[in-house]
C-alpha cells in the first residue's frame, strides 16, 4: 500500500524503498509457506508479483543498479501485470545482461546470454488463464504488445539499436497497431507505451508520436496515477532532445540515462 501512495501521488524515488524491502521480506516469509493457509498463501504470492513487476520494469528505463528477485518461470498471462511469469524473467534477465556488459571479460558469453534471451522471446507462447473470461483477447493482445516490446528493449538496450533500425521500426509498427486495440481500463499498457514512445518512434514520424501521446493522455486522465504523469514528462523530454540534436536523434537505450531518476512503468 505505502508503494501504491507514493506512485499514486508523485511517483517519488521513494517508491523503491518499499518495493526493495517487501520483496526481501516476501522471500522470507514464502520459506514458511507450508505454515499457511491458502488465504494467505494467496496474498503473498500477490504482493510478491506486485513488488517483482514493478521492479523489474523499472529497471528497463533506470541506470540504478539492479538486483533481479526470482520470478516464477509460468508462462500462462498473469492478469495483474498482463504477461507471464516468464516474461518479467526475460526482462529481468535482459536489465541483469546490461548490467554485466561493462565488467564481463567475455564478448562470447554476453553474445551467449544475449541470443538465448532472444530466441526464448521470439518462441514464447504465453497461454490464457482459465479464469479469464471475457478479458480473454484483451489479455492476449496486451501480452503479445509486451513481448514485442520486450525485443524492442533487447535490441535497444544490449545491442545498442536506434529507432532508425530496421528491426526497430518493425517492431514499433506492430506495438503500435496492437496498442490501439487495447483498452485503457488497465494501467498494464503503460510500459510498452513508454518504451516504443523513447526508443522506437523516429523524430520524423509525427502519426506515431501522436498516437503515443493520446494513449498517454487519455491514460493519465483514466488512471490518474503519478507515474503516468511523469512518464509523460520524460516522453516529452526525450522526444524534444532527439529534435534537437543529432547525436540524440539516432540514440538508442542510452537517451533514458538521467531522467528523473527510477520510474514505476507497471
Amino acid at each position: 500500500m505505502l508503494c501504491f501512495f507514493e506512485i499514486l501521488r508523485d511517483c517519488s524515488e521513494s517508491w523503491t524503498i518499499h518495493t526493495d524491502f517487501a520483496a526481501s521480506y516476501l522471500q522470507q516469509y514464502l520459506t514458511q509457506s507450508h505454515c499457511l493457509d491458502s488465504d494467505e498463501q494467496e496474498l503473498v504470492y500477490f504482493s510478491r508479483a506486485y513488488s517483482s513487476s514493478h521492479s523489474i520494469l523499472a529497471a528497463t528505463a533506470s541506470t540504478r543498479p539492479f538486483t533481479p528477485s526470482p520470478v516464477p518461470e509460468d508462462p500462462t498471462i498473469q492478469t495483474l501485470t498482463g504477461c507471464s511469469h516468464r516474461l518479467l524473467s526475460l526482462i529481468s534477465r535482459t536489465s541483469q545482461l546490461a548490467n554485466d556488459q561493462p565488467t564481463s571479460g567475455s564478448t562470447a558469453e554476453i553474445a551467449a546470454r544475449r541470443n538465448d534471451i532472444e530466441r526464448q522471446l521470439t518462441e514464447l507462447y504465453q497461454p490464457i488463464p482459465h479464469d479469464a473470461g471475457a478479458d480473454e483477447a484483451e489479455l492476449a493482445l496486451v501480452a503479445e504488445t509486451k513481448r514485442l516490446t520486450a525485443l524492442l528493449y533487447l535490441y535497444s538496450r544490449i545491442d545498442d539499436a536506434g529507432p532508425q533500425e530496421p528491426r526497430i521500426t518493425r517492431l514499433t509498427a506492430q506495438i503500435l497497431a496492437l496498442l490501439q486495440q487495447v483498452s485503457l481500463r488497465t494501467n498494464t499498457i503503460l510500459w510498452p507505451l513508454f518504451m516504443v514512445g523513447t526508443l522506437g518512434v523516429r523524430p520524423e514520424d509525427d502519426e506515431h508520436r501522436r498516437l503515443v501521446l493520446e494513449r498517454l493522455t487519455a491514460l493519465q486522465e483514466t488512471r490518474q496515477l503519478g507515474n503516468v504523469k511523469k512518464a509523460r514528462q520524460i516522453l516529452v523530454d526525450v522526444w524534444k532532445a532527439r529534435d534537437l540534436r543529432k547525436t540524440d536523434a539516432t540514440k538508442a537505450w542510452s537517451i533514458l540515462t538521467d531522467r528523473y531518476g527510477t520510474l514505476s512503468l507497471a
